[in-house]
């Protein structure tokens, strides 16, 4: 099944009786056709459950997982929803069904990946692994050695800075094609709910021999991570949420339950980094709901990074106030601190202004704010109990 949607080429390997394959996806159409043998490793989705074997030669890396590898293909459907052209890959295996969830966008150059697993069995299966986007032969139409003819953009992440996109070669990060296939792989990968701890849940390769850019974004605000390595000779890229390896997750999907992947989102596009964030920022814009912030647009201040690091007062606000209001904002945020006395993080949890930091009350500071022509906020983090809140030992 051959697909050219908004400067997209997508080709689908569909047969009967054998597993669904995703046999090109790129801004190029496909020049070279894939033998049968080498096809078998161009899988649509990988799926690992406990107690099934790995037939791949994989190291750490998910290839080979079954029962994927084991889905035979049953049907597809194909239409058109509000966001542009929808594929459904229905694959079965004794009672499992996996469905991959293909969303192109009108006039974008990104599409949507997301696997959906359903238990019609009577028996439990625990998922140990779910790609949300699995892409094998990414130097299929190269010529140069799969790891001369590529650079990979990491989006390293910290307080302070930020969103620090650096661009290596596949050699600097230690993976060297010596074989038709490697143990080493490159991976990014993130545990918890702090989805931007070190790292954006995004990456980018950019094809140098072809001119051509792949981004993938990894939408969860959870544990996620994505690999790329070799096999048969091609390079591969994986992405999607967390896995029982690399993050400690398992799913017992009990009978006629179902379990979705978190999704992905990839661009495809000519040219290089740039153009594959183009292409991805149209997307994002393209799924935003429509909301009051985006049509208005107001200029908010808060007081916590490069300011009062959690440790506001009367004192300190008041002249930060007059400033923000000078400045034409209209809303100041009271960040963290504002519920304690001192050191605060492992007592947070009560969320009671502290007389000591506002001996007027806060909401003389919260008066104040409003009699300078703006909004004010305070930060909460409800969520959040420290080990010495006093809450906690009522809990």
């Amino acid at each position: 099944m051959n697909i050219a949607e908004n400067g997209i080429y997508l080709n689908l390997g569909l047969k009967k009786g054998e597993a669904a394959r995703l046999l090109h996806f790129s801004s190029h159409p496909q020049e070279m056709e894939i033998g049968d043998n080498d096809a078998s490793v161009y899988t649509l989705a990988e799926l690992q459950a406990s107690g099934f074997n790995q037939n791949d030669h994989h190291g750490l890396k998910h290839t080979g997982s079954s029962p994927s590898l084991l889905m035979t293909y049953e049907s597809h459907r194909d239409y058109r929803n509000a966001y542009g052209r929808k594929l459904e890959v229905i694959q079965k295996y004794n009672g499992l069904e996996l469905i991959t969830h293909i969303q192109f966008y009108d006039g974008i150059q990104t599409v949507k990946f997301v696997n959906e697993v359903l238990n019609h069995s009577g028996e439990e299966y625990a998922l140990e692994y779910v790609s949300s986007f699995a892409l094998t032969g990414i130097t299929e139409q190269t010529k140069g050695p799969r790891d001369k003819t590529g650079l990979l953009y990491i989006p390293h992440n910290t307080w302070f800075g930020e969103a620090q996109w650096k661009k290596y070669t596949l050699n600097e990060l230690g993976y060297d094609a010596v074989n038709s296939f490697s143990m080493k792989r490159i991976a990014v990968t993130n545990t918890g709910s702090w989805a931007c701890v070190e790292h954006l849940p995004m990456g980018c390769y950019y094809n140098t021999e072809l001119d051509q850019s792949l981004m993938w974004q990894i939408e969860t605000s959870g544990s996620w991570h994505w690999e790329i390595s070799d096999i048969r000779g091609t390079l591969y890229v994986q992405a999607g949420g967390p896995t029982y390896q690399e993050n400690g997750f398992l799913k017992i999907l009990k009978p006629d339950e179902h379990f979705l992947s978190v999704p992905c989102a990839v661009s495809a596009a000519k040219g290089e980094f740039q153009e594959a964030v183009a292409e991805l920022t149209k997307y994002r814009r393209r799924i935003r709901r429509k909301n009051e912030d985006n049509e208005k647009l107001p200029v908010i201040f808060n007081d916590y990074m490069n300011c009062l690091m959690g440790d506001p007062t009367t004192e300190v606000l008041k002249p930060l106030i007059d400033a923000a209001a000078e400045s034409g904002c209209e809303y100041f945020c009271v960040d963290c601190g504002w519920y304690s006395d001192g050191h605060w993080w492992d007592g947070v949890g009560e969320w009671l202004p502290s007389d000591r930091r506002f001996p007027g009350g806060i909401g003389e500071v919260i008066r104040y704010i409003r009699d300078k022509g703006m909004v004010p906020g305070l930060w909460l983090e409800l969520e959040v109990m420290g080990i010495n809140c006093p809450m906690a030992s009522q809990v």
